[in-house]
Formats: structure tokens, C-alpha cells, sequence
């Protein structure tokens, strides 16, 4: 452990929150984050996880509330838990916990919210290589893949891709928060994810648990002002969840359910990413503002691009000639992460620009 790392503010909170060691733990009404933690790498408390995603089927979706040494999650024969790692996700001071499942069996992510311990289930070729910075690397196939990091909505997280690779039969693309861009500005790009120092993962046993969230905790307290803007930052982002939930069932709906639902989304993303946009308008000034509408027009003019393409494979001119409307889904997810990273810009949450130069 380096201790070099543990600020005094950090070992006060340790002190405040633990007497006597690892075995005494203060009352439920003011558990800190590091106790909330311990208890439920502990198995000393439960905790509530889920793999529902966007896009997931919720009835075939798996909940669970229980000690972690009890979850469903990973396969029969691996569903312990291998090593974890701490560190923060989202950028606002507070730390996750991912655990990685033996055998390949995926990652879960504990999140502190509400005064109790949170878990997203995420399958193993979803969080690969994770970075000290919480990026990560994602790979839905061989031919597409993408950089980036979460960004958490209501109870469950959606992958705020910073970079994306697509490969399709007479052509790569290559993506930077979701603008088209050549093979060599993506390659700088993730040549700065690949020199980023990797996340640092601990056996998972009880002598480790209890050495970092007892004697510290690789985070500093934030301001108040900071702690202040996180949560309202953080209630933005909550008040999106009407938009995921047009997304749920995907595969399970009708024809006219699913299109329904696939335009509401899309309506919904623009209406939201125009509704931030125009806050950050009213927000910025100077070379400020003139960067962000230069990089929204970048953006729109790369998406009328692509999508023209698309079309073009179904002989079409829009996507409302189109009888299976997936396309409103696909786009609706673009806006959808131009509207998060427009909230970020409207916090000041610089979290989330790792590849700026």
C-alpha cells in the first residue's frame, strides 16, 4: 500500500469511522462510505445488485439482494470472487468497488447511494483493461469496440464511450465522442488510454479488505462546493431514467410497440441533448462558447453523415420509411452521450475528457 497516497482529511474520516479496528462499526444512521464498503465485502452486510442494462430484457433480467457471498451472478462453478479494485468511476470523490468474478465470470460495480451499497453486474469483455482513471476498454465483437467510461443513471449505467471502432465489410470507422475522425487522431487518442497507468487490484480476502478500508482509502474529501455540484450534477443525471426505460424489452415488444418507443427515445435524447446545449449556451462566453459550437456542428455534421449511409444500405431517405425503425434506437444513444457529456461541460465535470491534449 502507498501510504504517500492517504490524505490527512481521508484518515481522520478512517478514525471517526472505525474504533477499535475492523471489528467495531458505528450505528446505521451514520455509516461512512468506507464502512458501507467493508460490511458488504464482508459479507457482514447485503447488498443489492442487478445486470439490468439499457436494452435489457427485464423480465429475464436478474435481481438480487443478499450477502455477496450468496449472489447468482457468474457462472455455477466460479462465482467467487477473484480480486477487486477501488476506485472512482464517475468522478465525484466518492469511490466504486469492482469486483471481478473467477473464470471469466464478469465484473460487478459497488456504488455508495442513499447510505447503503449499490451492484451493476457487467459481463467479462465489458470492462477490460480498467485504468487507474476509470477508463476502460469494450468490445461488443471483433469488429467493434470502444473506450470509455460509465456514467451512472438512476439505478443502473450507461457506457459513456469516449472513443469507438467499427469495422464493416469495405470500411473502418473511427469515432471521438461520437465524431467521425481519422485512423491516425483516433490512434493518438487511444494511444493516451493505453499509457494510462492501470486500475490497481487486491487479492480479495479479509486481511486486505480490512487494510484499505480501515487504515485509508485511495480518495480526498471534496470541497463542499464540489461534494454540492456532484449531487446536483448527479440529480440531472437521474432525471434521465424515463429515457432508458423507452428502452427496455428491446427483442420482446411489437413491431408498433417497439417503433413507438424507438421514437419516443429518439425524440426524447434530442429534446434533452437541445434543452443542456442551450444551457451551456447561456452558461459560457469567448473562445468558450465558440469551441462548443464548433464542436456541435462537428458533431451534427458527422451524424447526418453516417446516418445518410445507413439508409442508403435499405434504399431509403429517412428513417421513417423504414419499417423496422432500430435506427431511432441507434441515434437516440448518440445524442443520448452528447447530452451527458453537455451536462458535464455545464458542471465543469472535466472527469470524463481524459483524451484532451
Amino acid at each position: 500500500m502507498n501510504k504517500a497516497k492517504y490524505s490527512f482529511a481521508v484518515l481522520v474520516l478512517a478514525l471517526l469511522c472505525f474504533c477499535g479496528g475492523c471489528g467495531k462499526e458505528r450505528g446505521e444512521s451514520d455509516r461512512s462510505v468506507s464502512s458501507a464498503f467493508r460490511d458488504v465485502l464482508l459479507n457482514e452486510a447485503t447488498v443489492f445488485c442487478t445486470d439490468k442494462l439499457p436494452k435489457s430484457d427485464t423480465n429475464g433480467a436478474n435481481e438480487f439482494e443478499g450477502l455477496l457471498s450468496e449472489m447468482p451472478y457468474g457462472y455455477d462453478y466460479a462465482r467467487r470472487i477473484d480480486r477487486f479494485a477501488v476506485l472512482d468511476l464517475d468522478g465525484d470523490a466518492i469511490p466504486e468497488v469492482v469486483l471481478e468474478l473467477a473464470e471469466y465470470g464478469g465484473f460487478i460495480v459497488l456504488r455508495y447511494r442513499d447510505g447503503r451499497i449499490h451492484g451493476n453486474v457487467f459481463g467479462y469483455r465489458s470492462m477490460n483493461l480498467l485504468k487507474e482513471n476509470g477508463a476502460f476498454h469494450g468490445a461488443s465483437s471483433a469488429f467493434e469496440g470502444s473506450v470509455g467510461k460509465l456514467c451512472f443513471i438512476g439505478d443502473t449505467v450507461v457506457d459513456d464511450d469516449k472513443l469507438r471502432f467499427l469495422e464493416s465489410i469495405d470500411r473502418e470507422s473511427y469515432y471521438i465522442d461520437d465524431i467521425l475522425v481519422d485512423s491516425s487522431e483516433y490512434e493518438r487518442a487511444f494511444a493516451l488510454f493505453s499509457e494510462t497507468p492501470a486500475a490497481e487490484w487486491y487479492n480479495y480476502t479479509e486481511e486486505t479488505v480490512c487494510e484499505i478500508f480501515v487504515e485509508g482509502v485511495l480518495f480526498r474529501e471534496p470541497s463542499a462546493e464540489a461534494a454540492e455540484n456532484a449531487k446536483e450534477r448527479q440529480a440531472y443525471l437521474d432525471s434521465l431514467s424515463y429515457l432508458l426505460d423507452l428502452t427496455y424489452d428491446y427483442t420482446s415488444k411489437t413491431l408498433e410497440k417497439f417503433n413507438a418507443d424507438a421514437r419516443s427515445y429518439y425524440d426524447g435524447c434530442y429534446e434533452e441533448m437541445n434543452r443542456i446545449y442551450q444551457l451551456c449556451q447561456e452558461r459560457l462566453s469567448g473562445e468558450a462558447l465558440e469551441a462548443l459550437n464548433a464542436e456541435q456542428q462537428r458533431w451534427e455534421e458527422s451524424n447526418a453523415e453516417t446516418l445518410e449511409e445507413r439508409l442508403q444500405v435499405y434504399y431509403a431517405d429517412s428513417i421513417e420509411e423504414l419499417e423496422d425503425r432500430t435506427l431511432y434506437y441507434t441515434y437516440g444513444d448518440i445524442a443520448l452521450r452528447r447530452t451527458l457529456r453537455l451536462i458535464n461541460l455545464y458542471y465543469g465535470f472535466d472527469f470524463y475528457d481524459w483524451t484532451v491534449q
